[in-house]
């Protein structure tokens, strides 16, 4: 794996994010800027994070593609914006506006993942909610799909691990630590030992599961529950 000592001064191997980012870089769907630095608490626009899922995911395309008002042929990311519409990621905002520099929530990330993979739930959207002691600030529309993405394990929360915050927006660290969570559910990226992973390495399980216990007495590994969920990836 990437050694982020040589590769990012502001990215230090202690920084809660380092695995998921160093991963990501290996995978080469994210980089740096060209001072050198990658600035994983910058807040992360919709076409940086269009960028990101465009290089991270080959999904089939789901509609066709269309003139946004406000993104130039000639913008940076005019053709990743492009792919994460026709694959599903990401919508239009009004008309025919995209509004490339807005900023996205940690929810609207954890969102638009779900969308683009079509993800579906197979335990109940209360019970798994659960998990948060933030359960508050989840918004009602929003619930079922904040839902779906805590079963599949795509739920990053650092420093709190119970603390959802989908109302805050999401920096870069964070963005590409679920983009990454999202890749190792569909089986295209090795998990990583993260003690911040709701489901998995942080011990925090998802309401729902059972105790952790099988009958012989020995814990179950989170991961062992990844083939059954791929199931409900509808490709």
């Amino acid at each position: 794996m990437r050694d982020l000592r040589y590769s990012f001064p502001d990215v230090p191997r202690t920084y809660w994010a380092s695995g998921f980012i160093a991963r990501s870089l290996d995978k080469k769907i994210v980089s740096g800027y060209p001072d050198g630095f990658f600035r994983p608490t910058q807040l992360v626009t919709r076409a940086e994070f269009a960028a990101i899922v465009a290089q991270a995911f080959n999904r089939p395309k789901i509609r066709r593609a269309v003139r946004f008002a406000d993104v130039p042929r000639n913008y940076w990311a005019a053709q990743y914006i492009q792919v994460a519409y026709e694959m599903g990621f990401l919508d239009t905002v009004s008309g025919s506006s995209f509004d490339p520099n807005a900023r996205m929530s940690r929810a609207d990330v954890l969102v638009a993942l779900v969308k683009g993979l079509n993800l579906s739930a197979s335990r109940s959207t209360e019970l798994l909610l659960q998990t948060y002691g933030d359960l508050s600030d989840v918004p009602t529309e929003l619930r079922s799909i904040l839902a779906i993405a805590t079963e599949y394990n795509l739920v990053v929360n650092y420093p709190d691990v119970r603390s959802l915050r989908p109302n805050q927006l999401a920096i870069r660290s964070e963005a590409c630590a679920f983009i990454y969570q999202a890749l190792v559910a569909t089986g295209d990226a090795v998990a990583i030992d993260s003690p911040y992973v709701i489901g998995g390495e942080s011990g925090v399980p998802v309401a729902g599961d059972d105790d952790g216990d099988d009958d012989d007495g020995h814990d179950d590994d989170a991961r062992d529950y990844l083939p059954q969920l791929r199931k409900n990836i509808h490709l």
